[in-house]
């Protein structure tokens, strides 16, 4: 009890709290304070985080060539560009003068520097970001200012990947660059973090709150708030309380089962937003597994899926505000990308324990299934939290066809240790629940679950040969309806193989403080994701 006044305090303090409830800095200044509880920081290194919430904050704090402005891909560090005509080659214009948070020059050297030596470790340390650079094979700078990016082939996804791309300052990171570039992945990142976004991370403490304070340095458009204290809660009801007793100003992603209640409360306002974030339920794909192997076999993760209550699941978990899917693209996204003819099987237990049967696997005196003189017993890993709910649901289901389940929660850093197994072998998982935001090119989702991220953003530990070489097929695919056909295969592919089953894309539901405005409701907005997300924020009342 005592710790946990400690950080109440600690928290209070960064957030500026003062008696009144007002939201300050202490020096005139306003403070936004914002409270979110289901997407945890498993780093703050670029080259390894995986998370929304540390994504969330590079946006805030480094320069990205391009990004996000509600639906569309626009202007950031980069003011304007040109693709030659032959589109290989891209000429980025960079804003003139621009600054690190510590005054050191911000300039195309540092998007050189970035690029040039996430292609070089590519294969390894930096494999994380390396993705994001397919198709590209170089970068020079002409000048301070000007960027010349060098292409393969002409490349439809560019842009889009260059969104999610952060450049990263060299006076900082080059030497975790040294030698084979393994310090890239050991680099700590801790706060105060040198910074080129409308932020400067100042402030971490692991599972507790960040805080961002406004760059001074910042090239683009200033906030109107001079600092972000963000707050993290172990539930969904603690942190919807902490808003009704004014100890933050906005509640991200709150529980469905209590909208109702916030919506009748005049101090706060809810919103909603289809959400781009898709739940799945994941297998170890590594043929190399010594076992469970049965797990391996597309028809016991088709008599699976079809055990699984997806509608039933869906309106559980979100209280009727999610959406069931069948594949990693949810529509939410845009663009026409899901394939509208790949199904999952639909609900049919009866019809799940037949196909099981049929196998050879009968059931024992308990009633769990017996595979390859062995019990279907399994652990399911997942980050603690909201996920419990999930997890009961589908061990309820599987229960009933004589699969057993065993919860194996964790936090969010020990998650992917666990997914991916000692030296990144994937040789101990069985299954897992995870969650992955798609963005409106596909390109980035459909990478997750290639080779080339095996050891990275990999969960599954699925290498398919055919389905890697469409990925890069459609990447350079310039005809929009030849490149969805190839995205709709890849969908069959994973449809055929399953190693995610999708279960559903959530609503993203927030809520704030009736004297708070200038909140962007979006797909991606939501989730910190846009360019400058917090730029229009400010205390009206």
């Amino acid at each position: 009890m005592l710790r946990k006044m400690l950080i109440v305090a600690a928290v209070a303090t960064v957030a500026g709290t003062t008696a009144c409830g007002a939201s300050s800095t202490g020096s005139g200044g306003q403070t936004l304070r914002v409270g979110i509880t289901d997407s945890p920081i498993d780093s703050l290194n670029p080259f390894v985080a995986q998370y929304v919430l540390p994504l969330s904050v590079m946006r805030n704090v480094y320069p990205y060539l391009v990004g996000y402005k509600g639906e569309q891909v626009g202007p950031d560090f980069a003011s304007s560009w040109e693709t030659s005509k032959d589109g290989t080659t891209m000429t980025f214009h960079l804003h003139p003068g621009a600054k690190w948070s510590d005054g050191q020059p911000l300039t195309s050297a540092d998007a050189v520097w970035t690029i040039q030596t996430t292609l070089k470790f590519a294969k390894s340390s930096t494999a994380g970001l390396a993705f994001l650079l397919n198709g590209v094979t170089s970068a020079s700078a002409p000048d301070d200012h000007t960027l010349v990016i060098k292409l393969a082939a002409p490349l439809s996804t560019a842009i889009a990947q260059f969104a999610m791309l952060p450049i990263l300052p060299q006076h900082v990171y080059a030497s975790a660059a040294a030698g084979d570039g393994s310090g890239l992945r050991r680099f700590a990142n801790s706060a105060p973090v040198v910074s080129g976004g409308p932020f400067a991370l100042s402030e971490y403490r692991k599972d507790e709150f960040l805080l961002l304070k406004r760059n001074a340095n910042y090239y683009g458009q200033r906030p109107k708030v001079d600092a972000v204290g963000i707050r993290l809660y172990s539930s969904g009801d603690a942190m919807v309380s902490a808003l009704r007793n004014n100890e933050i100003d906005q509640a991200k992603v709150v529980p469905a089962t209590v909208v109702d209640k916030l919506k009748g409360d005049g101090k706060l306002r809810v919103s909603k937003a289809p959400s781009a974030d898709v739940f799945v339920l994941g297998f170890n794909s590594n043929s190399a597994k010594p076992e469970h192997r049965e797990l391996l076999d597309p028809r016991v993760r088709k008599a699976i899926a079809s055990a699984i209550n997806r509608p039933q699941l869906t309106a559980t978990a979100t209280v009727g505000t999610g959406t069931v899917i069948d594949t990693l693209l949810p529509p939410s996204i845009g663009g026409g990308w899901t394939a509208t003819g790949v199904k999952l099987p639909a609900f049919d237990a009866d019809g799940a324990g037949r196909q099981l049967d049929a196998l050879g696997f009968k059931r024992g005196a308990d009633g769990v299934r017996i595979a390859n003189g062995h019990p279907m017993s399994y652990k399911v890993r997942f980050v603690a939290g909201e996920r419990e709910r999930q997890f009961e649901s589908i061990r309820n289901d599987l229960g009933r066809i004589g699969v057993k389940l065993e919860a194996a929660p964790s936090d969010a850093s020990s998650f992917v240790s666990a997914v991916h197994g000692p030296n990144d072998k994937y040789l101990d998982t069985d299954l897992f629940l995870n969650n992955w935001m798609s963005l409106y090119d596909p390109t980035l989702q459909l990478s997750v679950l290639s080779c080339g991220q095996l050891a990275n953003l990999n969960d599954a530990g699925y290498c398919n040969k055919t389905y890697d070489g469409l990925l890069q097929r459609q990447a350079t695919e310039l005809d929009p309806a030849k490149r969805k056909a190839i995205v709709d295969q890849m969908q069959q592919i994973l449809n055929d193989d399953l190693p995610w089953i999708p279960l559903y894309a959530r609503a993203i539901l927030d809520a704030h403080a009736s004297e708070w405005d200038g909140f962007v409701t979006s797909p991606y907005t939501t989730d910190f994701l846009s360019t400058n997300a917090f730029a229009g924020v400010q205390r009206s009342g």
